[in-house]
């Protein structure tokens, strides 16, 4: 009997793939590791690289499969595959209304660029305050520049943005007069006190009365009577200005117009009381009356009469003040005469003796005079 020995090597070689990281999951720009478990060749495809380890670096989003086909010792061309996912990096863009600059205490939004949906959002606003909505809307109180940033997170990929925003300050207008009432003409002085204004901010006032004036502290002239409201506006820039009105704010009160008569205005020391007369007109309530008789005299009644002791021209002056404290004043003149002698002859003798030869009439003071002869019987 012959008998023959044959040695059957069975080999148990399955080909194997290891991927790093371990869940198939990357986003573009991140390497993936695929390992082949030993063996005598290797195969990949797709790219036909034939080491044990290849190194992928896919930057399109995409299911990806690779093939090895290994062989060990006695195994040939064995094959295994791998697949794994690359997810797309969210974009983080945002835009903010309004652009580039706004106002302490102005709502401003901010406003996802694109498809919000299955994403994270983490804001940061760069004043200590954060926010996850997709479209938040911030209020900054504080002036200054910011940088805000936004994290958006898909899955496994993120993304990040900046952008900076100037945030100016919101003037708060305030300011005071340093003469609430008056008599016409009024002059005002106005002082700025706005809150948080720029050295170079603009000022706009408007004085109630068709006047304004572009200075920071304006003095204004009121020339009209009346009630006036007063208005300041102040820009710090174009888009944060503030503005305030004081309401009935300068009170302009009209003077009166004085006058007054007399009765007589000539007369002699035989009559020499003359009466005055007020004669004023005035919106408001006259409160003082003074009269100067121009003879170092004077009167506290509306309507005062005067005896002058001598003769002679005297100004007479009436000075008025109403409740508002307003004047006025005015001025008119009187004159006194010596007392009228007289002496009119009953007869005279023309006769040319130069005794009574002249009809005259003497007297004093007599300027001018007029005399009418009348006969006996009423003829003229």
């Amino acid at each position: 009997i012959q008998t023959a020995t044959i040695t059957v090597n069975v080999d148990l070689f399955v080909p194997a793939i290891t991927i790093d990281p371990a869940s198939a999951e990357i986003c573009p720009g991140t390497t993936i590791t695929l390992t082949a478990n030993d063996a005598e060749s290797w195969e990949w495809q797709p790219g036909g690289q034939t080491t044990q380890t290849i190194i992928l670096n896919p930057v399109t989003p995409d299911t990806y499969t690779y093939t090895l086909n290994a062989s060990s010792l006695y195994c040939i061309d064995k094959e295994a595959t791998q697949s794994f996912t690359v997810f797309p990096i969210p974009s983080a863009n945002f835009l903010f209304t309004p652009p580039t600059e706004a106002c302490t205490g102005e709502n401003i939004t901010f406003t996802y660029s694109d498809d919000p949906a299955g994403k994270d959002f983490a804001w940061d606003f760069g004043d200590l305050t954060t926010s996850n909505l997709p479209n938040p809307t911030h209020t900054y109180q504080n002036a200054g520049t910011y940088t805000i940033s936004l994290h958006v997170d898909q899955y496994i990929c993120f993304n990040d943005f900046t952008d900076a925003m100037t945030i100016s300050p919101l003037p708060v207008p305030d300011f005071q007069a340093d003469l609430l009432e008056g008599c016409l003409p009024v002059t005002v002085q106005f002082t700025d006190f706005t809150l948080d204004a720029f050295p170079n901010a603009t000022y706009v006032w408007d004085f109630g009365d068709g006047s304004s004036s572009s200075l920071k502290n304006p003095q204004h002239e009121y020339t009209t009577a009346g009630l006036f409201s007063v208005s300041l506006s102040v820009n710090n820039t174009d888009r944060c200005a503030g503005s305030v009105l004081q309401s009935n704010l300068i009170q302009v009160n009209p003077n009166p117009e004085a006058n007054a008569s007399a009765d007589p205005y000539l007369t002699t020391l035989d009559t020499p009381e003359i009466n005055f007369f007020n004669q004023s007109i005035s919106d408001s309530t006259i409160q003082y009356y003074i009269w100067t008789f121009g003879d170092g005299d004077t009167s506290h009644l509306e309507n005062p009469s005067h005896i002058y002791q001598a003769a002679g021209d005297y100004t007479v002056q009436l000075f008025i003040e109403t409740v508002n404290g307003c004047l006025g004043d005015t001025t008119l003149y009187v004159a006194l005469t010596e007392e009228v002698r007289l002496f009119i002859p009953n007869a005279f003798t023309p006769n040319g003796d130069g005794l009574n030869d002249v009809f005259e009439i003497k007297g004093t003071p007599v300027a001018d005079f007029n005399l009418y002869i009348f006969d006996r019987w009423g003829g003229q």
